[in-house]
């Protein structure tokens, strides 16, 4: 059976399978779908038009073809070399790499560490406060798994201020001290949300390991990556005899 097709340009085509492929999350949107079929068609028809005109014999294009696809496949070839050799990052290297570069992890402005629920159904909100107070938010964000109206929560989050998502939010924390539970209410319209103030940071302070972990991790991995692709050059400098000439 023939793959559908989502547009033809001639003899190319782009079936509907490539374009949602392409298209990845922004397929279910059809505007974007739209812009992306027509910006194709044009990108094809230009092709063709230049193929017809002789731009492909031009010395400008075969250089320039040259250059990107070497760009191309040393770009997918490092893809590829680093999925292949992912290292394990250990609890003890990122303490001890947040212990040693503590001014990389200065917050700019005054912040807040949260927890947070949010529901689309009220009741449900106000059965979750309950259960936190018998039982404490660990045991809480157990059962938010188990609900359908949960819209979104989170455990030791850090936000800055300017970061925080609505007025409403920023309003309900200012009048909570450190442990102390907010009542329910309405975060933003159909939302009825439950948060927990953590803490409260100064501007120019640097947060506890546990509310800045995920960004420790994601600094540390990337200092690790830069290493390795830099001893990895190195290598093929001696590999493919690199020479020089700086005279000319």
């Amino acid at each position: 059976m023939n793959e559908p097709i989502a547009a033809k340009v001639g003899s190319s085509s782009l079936s509907v399978s490539e374009l949602d492929s392409l298209l990845g999350y922004y397929k279910i949107n059809e505007e974007h779908r739209e812009e992306f079929i027509r910006r194709w068609i044009e990108r094809e028809l230009l092709f063709k038009e230049a193929i017809e005109k002789g731009i492909k014999n031009s010395k400008e294009y075969q250089l320039t073809a040259e250059v990107s696809n070497k760009e191309l496949a040393a770009a997918l070839f490092i893809k590829d070399y680093f999925n292949k050799n992912k290292s394990n990052i250990t609890q003890s290297e990122l303490r001890s790499y947040y212990k040693a570069n503590p001014l990389q992890f200065s917050i700019s402005e005054n912040a807040v560490v949260v927890n947070y629920a949010g529901f689309n159904d009220l009741n449900d909100a106000v059965e979750f406060r309950s259960t936190l107070f018998n039982s404490g938010w660990n045991y809480g964000t157990e059962q938010l798994k188990k609900l359908d109206n949960i819209t979104e929560y989170a455990v030791d989050k850090l936000f800055l201020r300017s970061e925080l998502p609505t007025a409403k939010v920023v309003r309900v924390l200012e009048n909570l001290l450190p442990g102390e539970i907010s009542i329910v209410f309405e975060s933003e319209p159909n939302i009825f949300a439950v948060v927990q103030l953590v803490d409260k940071l100064k501007a120019n302070s640097i947060p506890k390991f546990n509310y800045i972990e995920s960004e420790v991790r994601e600094r540390y991995s990337m200092m690790k990556k830069k290493l390795a692709y830099s001893d990895f050059i190195k290598e093929l400098y001696s590999k493919y005899n690199v020479e020089i000439n700086r005279d000319k």
